[in-house]
């Protein structure tokens, strides 16, 4: 015999939860998003200590090569537009033999009246004159100074 069917009864209570399942696979990455915008610049720090000064040799204006001089001549170097200069000036007397040797002459007077009569003028010297000319000077009894070598730099303030 069949039963006819009753009414519908309240709902019962929710049951526990259940186990979660495994993780499925990861996805693809996606794209990579738009660059934001640049952020202000950070806090500009001290100035830093004054360093000490350089050697004060600006740029390169004159070299002269090796010039051969004769004894107790003088030979016109160079002309400069302005005598705030180094001089450097080497001789030698044989291929390998590069010196200073009696640089700025080396003169002997019986008094400071008595240049006329000097004796033993060794050496070779440099010097501007009032029209800015760079001469050499090979004194006339020197051995040492067959050939000469002038190199200029402007001197930086």
């Amino acid at each position: 015999m069949i039963l006819p069917e009753g009414p519908e009864g309240p709902q019962g209570n929710q049951g526990l939860q259940g186990v979660q399942g495994i993780h499925g696979l990861a996805g693809d990455t996606g794209d990579t998003g738009a660059t934001g915008s640049q952020g202000i610049q950070g806090v500009k720090g001290d100035t830093g200590e004054t360093g000490p000064p350089g050697l004060g040799l600006g740029e390169l204006i004159y070299d002269s090569g090796w010039l051969a001089i004769d004894r107790g001549t003088s030979k016109l170097i160079c002309t400069l537009d302005d005598t705030n200069v180094f001089v450097y000036m080497v001789g030698r007397f044989s291929y390998y033999a590069v010196h200073q040797r009696w640089y700025g002459s080396d003169l002997s007077y019986n008094s400071y009246d008595d240049y006329e009569h000097a004796y033993n003028l060794n050496g070779a010297l440099w010097g501007i004159n009032y029209d800015n000319e760079l001469w050499v000077r090979r004194q006339p009894d020197d051995s040492a100074y067959k050939e000469i070598r002038v190199i200029v730099w402007q001197l930086t303030s």
